[in-house]
């Protein structure tokens, strides 16, 4: 469940980077958009239905705050600038560990079989 509460995050980050590498070639800043924590959350919701989650509370109190609170922290902070240095910093080390998140994301649904997860990202 851990693991599940960075997938938001992570995906937020690797956005902000793959964005910054473009525009760190003609040294413009980049720029954080509400869509890209929209797209996190909407990660999150994704990989949160195959949780096994410990309590029934969980999936309705844990789960749904803090993915509003992702998207509320996009509408927060939307059209924030940072250096696009900073951008590739912080988004480069965040795409190799979303990849390997989800590569090795093993989640249980609740008839006890494999998790669909792991289909997000099909290794071909």
């Amino acid at each position: 469940m851990r693991t599940w509460l960075g997938i938001p995050l992570l995906v937020i980050g690797s956005m902000i980077g793959i964005g910054g590498l473009g525009l760190l070639a003609v040294g413009s800043p980049t720029e954080l958009f509400s869509a890209m924590f929209g797209v996190g959350a909407a990660m999150g919701v994704l990989t949160s239905r195959n949780i096994a989650w410990r309590a029934s509370w969980q999936r309705h109190g844990l789960r749904w705050p803090y993915l509003i609170a992702v998207v509320a922290a996009g509408v927060a902070l939307d059209g924030v600038e940072l250096p696009s240095g900073l951008a590739v910093a912080i988004g480069v080390p965040c795409l190799l560990l979303l990849v390997r998140t989800l590569r090795q994301l093993q989640t249980v649904d609740p008839d006890g079989g494999c998790a669909e997860t792991r289909d997000l990202i099909s290794s071909t």
